[in-house]
């Protein structure tokens, strides 16, 4: 502790400015538990993926039902897109579960 010419003590201002540094590390660096969370969404989005799955299926029926028609390219279309979600859907899910998503 640093003292002054009349003998009292003061602050130790080195001290003072790496308690409060050390402090603001630990505000920034605090990462909140979202595990049960982010566990319930990746239950919820499975049943989208589920759901999604349906409509799929559903889709790909309708393409064959128009085959050779103007009908075919624009539902393939929607179905590429419809898959493209699927699968975004799927990996978030499981990242949300902490499973390694290659």
């Amino acid at each position: 502790m640093i003292t002054d010419f009349r003998t009292a003590p003061t602050q130790d201002v080195d001290g003072m400015w790496e308690a409060d540094a050390a402090a603001e590390w630990e505000r920034i660096n605090d990462v909140p538990d979202y595990s049960e969370q982010y566990k319930e969404a990746a239950l919820d989005m499975k049943e989208a993926t589920d759901g999604i799955s349906t409509a799929i299926d559903l889709l790909s029926e309708a393409v064959e039902a128009v085959k050779g028609t103007d009908a075919e390219d624009k539902i393939v279309s929607l179905l590429n897109d419809l898959d493209d979600l699927w699968t975004d859907i799927r990996i978030m899910a499981r990242e949300l579960k902490g499973e390694r998503v290659v």
